[in-house]
C-alpha cells in the first residue's frame, strides 16, 4: 500500500495563496481538457491503454481514453467523465494560510542499496517446454507482444499469461516488432517483413531489398516505420508493405532505434554508431543521416535506445526562441550506457536541430547490455549470464535481482524489454524462454493532490471537478469541498453551505456529503484531513467532506449550494493511500470571473523523477459541445510554491510546437482543440512539488472555461 507524504501535502495547500499573490499577471496554462469535457457532457470515457516499444525502437503514443461528449452544456447530477484540478493549498490572500509542515518537495530517493523496482521470472506459460529465445517485445494496442528467433509470435494483456498469435515458416528468425496507425509489423533473418492488422492474419512486405538481417524496426507514426540491420541497413515505408532503403554512410550493423516526441529519429549500432535525422511527413527521397556529434569517440557497440521524456524550457508568451531537449539513453556491449539529448529551436525563419552525446557511464558490469525500456521515471536494462539494473538517469544504475520461477535458467541472457503505462508494468525477455515482470514502486513522481477555488453558481455553473484513477486495485481519497472556513483566509464571497457529491462513469453517486460532521465518523475525516496535511475544518461548520475508497475508473466531482445559493468554493481531492492505483487526469470546469473569482486549480507532484503533464485552459473549446457563455479567451500560467512563474500560455497555437501538442493531446485522449482558437495549452516536467495552474480571461473577460492536467505516460 502506498501512503500519501504529509510533506506533500503540505506543500500542495500551500500552493493556493501563491496563486493568490499572482493573480494579476494573468498567464495561463492548462491540461485534462478531456476530462472536463466529459464532466459536462456525461459521456463515458473508456479505461486508458497505452504503447511502449521493444528494445531498440520508440515508444509510440499511448490513447488514455477515446471521449466522445455529446453537447450537454449544462451539468446534470450524472456527469460522468472527469477532469480534475485539485488546489491542494488553502485559497487565501495572504502567504501560507496552512497549518505547519513544509513546502518544499520530498527528496528524491538515491540509488544504492538495491533496486526500487521488483521483477519474478518464468518462461512463457504455457509453453514452458520451448526452446525459443525471445528477441523482441513491445506493449501497443493494450497487450505486450513478443517474437522468437523460431518464429513464434506471443501476446498478453497483463505480462504473465501468453498466447501464441502467429507462427512463420519454420527457422524464421524474427527479431523485432512494432505497432501503428492499427498496423503491427515485424522483421528479421532473410530480409523478412510481415505486417497485419489483427495478429493473425500476416501479409509478406512484397518490395524489400533481399538478403538483408533486419534487427529492429519503430513506428514514424501512422503507417510510417523504419527498420535497420547488417551492413548499415536503414530501411522505411510509408504503408508496410513497401520498402525503400536508405544510405546510412555506415557499414557496421544497426539495431536500436528510438524517435523522440518532436519526431526525430535516432539508430545505433555497431562501433558506436549513433545516427540522426529529423523525421519526415513522406518518404524521403535524400534523408540526411549523419552521426550524432560527440559519438565519434565512443567504440562500444549500442544495441537498444529509450527515449527518458520531452521538456520545455519555458520562455515567455511571444517569444520567437524556444529550445525543447529529449533525454535519451543507449546500451550495448560491455556495460556501456551512454545519454544524450537533442535540442531544438523554432524562430520564424528557421527550424534546426542538433544533439550531442556525454560520456560513457558507469554499469559496473562488463556484460552485453541488449534489453532497454524506459517507463514512470525509471529505465531498466538486461544483459548476458542474468544482468538486470535500473536507474531513474541513465547514468547511475542499480542490480535488480529477480526472483525466478521453477525452471527459470538463471544464466539467461535478457535481449528485450517494454514498459506498459496503462499496467504500470516492465517486461523483460530473454533466452530459454524467460520473461521477467516488475512493479513500479509508489516513489516514482505522480500526482497526489488537486484542488480548485471558482466561483460556484446554478445551473451550469456549478464546480465541476473530474479526475481519473488508473491501476488496479483501490485509491483511498479525502474529497472536500470548502465554503465557509475560505473565510478565515480572508476570502470575500465564500459559499455559505456547499454540497457535495461523486459520480462514477456511469452517473451514479458513489458518496456525498452535506456538513462534514455528519459523516459517519467524522473523528476518521479530520485523521485523514491532518494526515495529507490538509487544513482543519471546523467543528460544526458547513464544509464538507468524505472518505472513498474508489477502484480504477472516471469520476465527476459536484459542489454546489444548498437551496441554489452561490459564492467561491474550494474543491479538494487529496489521496489518503492506495493499492496499485494512481491519480492520472485531473481537470474542473467553473465560470471564470475577475479579482478573487478567477479559476485557481493546485495540484502536488510526489515521488522521485519529473512528472511530464500536459496543462490546458479551454474556452472557446466547449463551444463545440454546446456549452454557452464560454471564456472567449483564456491565459494560462503555472507558479511553483515559490510563486516563480513555471510556463505560461497564451493561444496553444503560440507554443513553440503545435503540432506536438496535438499529438500528446490525442495520446492521453484529450478532445482536440481546433485550429485557430484561443484556448491555451502547454507541456511540462515538473519535479516533487506543489504547483498552481491560474486560468484568467484576457482584458478581464469572463465566461465559463474548462482547466485541465493530464498525465503523460
Amino acid at each position: 500500500m502506498t501512503v500519501a507524504t504529509p510533506s506533500a501535502r503540505y506543500a500542495a495547500n500551500h500552493i493556493l495563496a501563491a496563486a493568490w499573490e499572482i493573480r494579476s499577471r494573468g498567464v495561463s496554462f492548462f491540461a485534462a481538457g478531456i476530462f472536463l469535457i466529459a464532466a459536462i457532457t456525461g459521456s463515458p470515457v473508456p479505461a486508458r491503454g497505452g504503447t511502449v516499444a521493444a528494445v531498440g525502437t520508440p515508444q509510440t503514443p499511448k490513447v488514455v481514453f477515446n471521449p466522445t461528449p455529446t453537447p450537454t452544456p449544462t451539468p446534470t447530477p450524472t456527469p460522468t467523465a472527469p477532469g480534475t484540478n485539485k488546489v491542494v493549498t488553502p485559497p487565501t490572500v495572504t502567504p501560507t494560510p496552512t497549518p505547519g509542515g513544509s513546502p518544499t518537495p520530498t527528496p528524491t530517493p538515491t540509488s544504492g542499496g538495491g533496486s526500487p523496482i521488483s521483477f519474478s521470472g518464468q518462461t512463457i506459460p504455457p509453453y514452458n517446454d520451448l526452446s525459443d529465445n525471445i528477441t523482441a517485445v513491445t506493449f501497443a494496442a493494450g497487450k505486450f507482444v513478443a517474437v522468437t528467433d523460431a518464429g513464434r509470435m506471443f501476446a498478453s494483456s497483463d505480462g504473465l499469461s501468453w498466447s501464441i498469435q502467429f507462427i512463420a515458416a519454420e527457422g524464421t528468425d524474427l527479431m523485432s516488432v512494432t505497432y501503428g496507425g492499427g498496423l503491427w509489423v515485424v522483421v528479421g533473418a532473410n530480409s523478412t517483413i510481415l505486417y497485419s492488422r489483427d495478429l493473425q492474419t500476416w501479409s509478406a512486405a512484397s518490395t524489400v531489398p533481399s538478403s538483408l538481417q533486419l534487427n529492429g524496426v519503430a513506428s514514424l507514426g501512422g503507417t510510417r516505420f523504419i527498420a535497420v540491420g547488417g551492413g548499415g541497413t536503414i530501411l522505411v515505408t510509408v504503408d508496410g508493405d513497401v520498402w525503400t532503403a536508405q544510405a546510412s554512410g555506415v557499414t557496421g550493423y544497426l539495431r536500436g532505434i528510438v524517435v523522440d516526441a518532436y519526431g526525430h529519429v535516432f539508430v545505433s549500432g555497431q562501433n558506436g554508431a549513433l545516427l540522426e535525422q529529423v523525421a519526415q511527413t513522406g518518404p524521403a527521397s535524400a534523408p540526411d543521416w549523419s552521426p550524432v556529434p560527440g559519438s565519434g569517440s565512443l567504440l562500444a557497440n549500442l544495441d537498444a535506445m529509450a527515449d527518458l521524456g520531452a521538456g520545455d524550457l519555458p520562455t515567455p508568451p511571444g517569444a520567437t526562441l524556444t529550445p525543447s531537449f529529449d533525454n535519451l539513453v543507449a546500451t550495448g556491449s560491455a556495460g556501456a550506457a551512454v545519454t544524450f539529448s537533442d535540442d531544438f529551436t523554432v524562430t520564424p525563419q528557421i527550424s534546426e536541430w542538433s544533439a550531442s552525446v556525454g560520456q560513457l557511464d558507469e554499469t559496473n558490469t562488463t556484460a552485453d547490455l541488449r534489453a532497454l525500456a524506459y517507463g514512470d521515471g525509471y529505465v531498466v536494462t538486461g544483459g548476458d549470464n542474468g544482468t538486470l539494473l535500473t536507474s531513474v538517469d541513465g547514468k547511475t544504475w542499480t542490480p535488480a535481482e529477480p526472483l525466478l520461477g521453477p525452471g527459470v535458467a538463471t544464466t539467461a541472457s535478457y535481449l528485450a524489454a517494454a514498459y506498459s503505462p496503462s499496467l504500470d508494468i516492465f517486461v523483460v525477455v530473454g533466452t530459454e524462454d524467460v520473461i521477467l515482470t516488475s512493479t513500479v514502486p509508489a516513489e516514482t513522481a505522480r500526482l497526489v493532490n488537486l484542488s480548485t477555488r471558482a466561483h460556484v453558481g446554478t445551473g451550469a455553473n456549478f464546480l465541476i471537478p473530474g479526475f481519473v484513477i488508473r491501476g488496479n486495485g483501490t485509491e483511498t481519497l479525502l474529497i472536500r469541498a470548502d465554503g465557509p472556513a475560505l473565510s478565515a483566509f480572508g476570502v470575500p464571497g465564500a459559499l455559505a453551505e456547499p454540497s457535495l457529491s461523486v459520480f462514477d462513469n456511469d452517473g451514479n453517486v458513489v458518496a456525498s456529503n452535506t456538513g462534514w460532521g455528519t459523516n459517519a465518523n467524522p473523528a476518521q475525516v479530520a485523521g485523514a484531513a491532518t494526515s495529507v496535511g490538509a487544513f482543519a475544518l471546523a467543528s460544526g461548520s458547513a464544509d464538507c467532506a468524505l472518505i472513498a475508497s474508489l477502484p480504477a475508473g472516471a469520476y465527476t466531482v459536484q459542489v454546489s449550494g444548498v437551496n441554489g445559493t452561490s459564492g467561491v468554493a474550494l474543491a479538494e481531492i487529496y489521496e489518503v493511500a492506495s493499492t496499485g492505483t494512481r491519480l492520472v487526469n485531473l481537470s474542473t470546469r467553473a465560470q471564470e470571473g475577475t479579482g478573487a473569482n478567477i479559476i485557481i486549480p493546485g495540484f502536488a507532484v510526489s515521488g522521485s523523477g519529473t512528472e511530464a503533464l500536459l496543462v490546458r485552459a479551454v474556452g472557446p473549446g466547449l463551444g463545440q459541445f454546446g456549452v454557452s457563455g464560454i471564456l472567449v479567451k483564456p491565459t494560462l500560467g503555472v507558479f511553483n510554491s515559490s510563486e516563480a512563474l513555471v510556463a505560461s500560455n497564451i493561444g496553444w497555437e503560440n507554443d513553440s510546437d503545435p503540432a506536438r501538442l496535438e499529438s500528446i493531446a490525442a495520446s492521453v485522449g484529450a478532445f482536440a482543440l481546433p485550429s485557430g482558437s484561443a484556448d491555451s495549452a502547454m507541456m511540462v516536467n515538473l519535479e516533487a512539488g506543489a504547483y498552481t495552474m491560474q486560468v484568467s480571461g484576457v482584458n478581464n473577460s469572463t465566461g465559463i472555461a474548462l482547466a485541465e492536467i493530464y498525465e503523460i505516460p
